[in-house]
């Protein structure tokens, strides 16, 4: 998750589309501006691009990065089916 500087929350969506390992990124309300989905094959590497290069945008003020460990998906709420699981390099949620 990423805190931005006021009004520059577009300018820090726009310059996290063009880091390689950040597979998705939105704008959001609350007490962080942007989400970002960051993927890389190898926890050192993940590290290199939060901390090279998400954190050295000139308009993020801060970030909070949580790791997943498991992802679940294609399910729904209300069934008894197990959720699908996966796990693929190292993900991070980074949270600003």
């Amino acid at each position: 998750m990423i805190s931005a500087e006021t009004g520059k929350e577009n300018e820090v969506l726009n310059e996290l589309k063009k880091i390689e390992h950040v597979k998705e990124a939105c704008l959001t309300y609350g007490a962080y501006d942007v989400v970002a989905k960051v993927e890389a094959e190898t926890r050192e590497k993940l590290e290199e691009v939060i901390t090279g290069k998400v954190r050295r945008i000139s308009s993020v003020r801060s970030t909070l990065t949580m790791m997943v460990v498991e992802e679940a998906q294609n399910f729904s709420l209300g069934t008894s089916h197990s959720p699908e699981t996966r796990s693929r390099g190292i993900r991070a949620h980074i949270i600003n």
